[in-house]
């Protein structure tokens, strides 16, 4: 099982002791850097031979038997051979997909297509995981 306890998080809290990392085990991993308000989670591990880093929430958002229960289901997804980064990708396009579909029929939103936002939208679906757009410069990075 993993070698954090709440009582050790919370006196590192209490104390303001800030690190770079503090492991759980299989890859958990609590980091809490100077310029951050609380610790956050981040799942180290390794997808197609490179080593790879996820975040998967802060310490104030998710507790300990949380951030260990979206362990198991990450690895669990690992198996698929989806990189568990991309996948999370995907479902945050498919969910805010969803949101707009779900308001034009309820006729909150309307959306007017052009060949312009067919082709972005057609664009982001193929590229979902591969590039991330920036949408406050308008450019990918």
């Amino acid at each position: 099982m993993g070698k954090l306890t709440d009582v050790a998080i919370r006196a590192w809290i209490r104390s303001g002791e800030r690190f770079e990392g503090r492991s759980d085990g299989d890859g958990l991993v609590l980091t809490w850097r100077e310029k951050r308000t609380a610790p956050s989670w981040r799942l180290r591990y390794r997808f197609s031979g490179k080593p790879r880093v996820m975040e998967i929430g802060s310490y104030s958002d998710l507790t300990l038997a949380a951030a260990r229960h979206d362990l198991a289901i990450t690895s669990l997804n690992a198996l698929t051979n989806l990189d568990p980064a991309r996948r999370a990708e995907l479902e945050e396009i498919e969910q805010r997909m969803s949101e707009v579909v779900s308001m034009t029929l309820a006729g909150e939103f309307t959306v007017e297509p052009t060949a312009e936002s067919l082709t972005f939208i057609g664009e982001v679906l193929t590229n979902a995981g591969r590039r991330k757009y920036d949408h406050r410069h308008g450019s990918r990075r």
